[in-house]
């Protein structure tokens, strides 16, 4: 009868144990490319919304309905991670910057791509990246609450970088 119990407290704990260890290690993560690029930044929106789709197998990293975004000279940076659940769990950081070479000697274990497309139409940021491919992923992301401020902020970032 209580075998039930012991087996669910069991697994619930196993589950926290690795979603806290893989934040932890997440957290490290954040702050040292935050106070990295800290001195560049020109933009940062705090917890904004956001919806992803993916395709590939590659696509765990992605999944996420809140991120942080900085914004600097050469570079979009996203902190994705998802709150709507009972533990926040953190995604792997992504940089989408045409500077792919620098970026990713400056920092190896993130998630370092070429914007494939981005789209601004009713107030809403539309991000195309990563690569179509069964083996890789791409992944398209919706920024649909952002301020006029923050949205034309970056379609002007944008159009400076030809994006």
């Amino acid at each position: 009868m209580f075998e039930p119990l012991i087996g669910f407290s069991l697994f619930f704990l196993v589950m926290f144990l690795i979603i806290k260890f893989g934040n932890r290690q997440r957290e490290k993560q954040y702050e040292e490319l935050i106070e990295n690029i800290k001195p560049e930044t020109k933009l940062y929106i705090y917890q904004t919304k956001s919806s992803t789709m993916t395709w590939g197998l590659k696509n765990t990293n992605f999944l996420f309905n809140r991120c942080d975004i900085y914004l600097t000279e050469t570079a979009i940076i996203i902190l994705g991670f998802t709150k709507d659940s009972f533990f926040k769990q953190l995604s792997i950081p992504i940089i989408l910057t045409k500077e792919i070479e620098k970026y990713s000697q400056k920092f190896p274990l993130y998630y370092v791509k070429k914007v494939n497309v981005i789209s601004f139409e009713n107030n809403i940021v539309k991000i195309d990246f990563g690569e179509k491919d069964i083996f890789k992923t791409e992944v398209k992301l919706k920024l649909p609450h952002l301020s006029e401020i923050d949205f034309r902020k970056i379609k002007l970032f944008a159009e400076k970088n030809n994006w």
